[in-house]
């Protein structure tokens, strides 16, 4: 897991989790998990053994990586970078979700409005999609039998994606990833 920008996007290789605050299921009428999620792939820059770019690549000499450039994140195009998330309150599945890309364009307002002013651009234009998972209280009263409400987002190594977790000043949507609840 590594962060950009002192926190607002995370990506995660693997599984995460993160626990939430308490409530009393019994006041719940319904509830919903809401993130803005997208694929995320490593490029060059992005892994510590890359290496460097050698010889002068324009002229069909050494190693050509455009992601190793350190102001490098392509926008969106027509090659998909896919991925899936599983989404799980407490070990119980509440779904999975394709996440068909790893975009970056103007859609990604917040990205660009929050880069650091240090001549580089930190995965500018990058956003996912906004994601609601919806929790049925079925779910919300074992969870609080157990161990409580712990949230488990889940990518599985076949697909090459990975998972970028978006936070409100970073993406597309001014949301942090939360719960929504609808109370009596």
């Amino acid at each position: 897991m590594y962060n950009y920008l002192f926190g607002p996007v995370q990506t995660v290789r693997g599984n995460a989790g993160n626990q939430a605050g308490l409530y009393d299921a019994e006041d719940i009428v319904s509830a919903v998990f809401r993130a803005e999620l997208s694929a995320k792939k490593l490029l060059g820059k992005d892994k510590a053994d890359s290496g460097k770019q050698e010889g002068n690549f324009m002229l069909g000499k050494g190693t050509h990586d455009p992601g190793l450039n350190p102001n490098a994140y392509p926008m969106t195009d027509e090659t998909p970078y896919p991925s899936a998330v599983q989404i799980s309150i407490s070990d119980m599945v509440l779904g999975t979700f394709e996440l068909p890309d790893d975009p970056a364009d103007h859609r990604g307002i917040l990205s660009w409005h929050a880069q650091k002013k240090d001549r580089h651009l930190h995965e500018a234009g990058s956003y996912g999609y906004l994601i609601s998972a919806p929790i049925s209280v079925d779910v919300l009263k074992q969870a609080q039998g157990s161990s409580g409400l712990v949230i488990q987002l889940r990518v599985s190594d076949a697909l090459p994606g990975g998972l970028a977790i978006y936070g409100e000043q970073f993406g597309r949507y001014p949301l942090d990833p939360s719960i929504s609840f609808v109370l009596k």
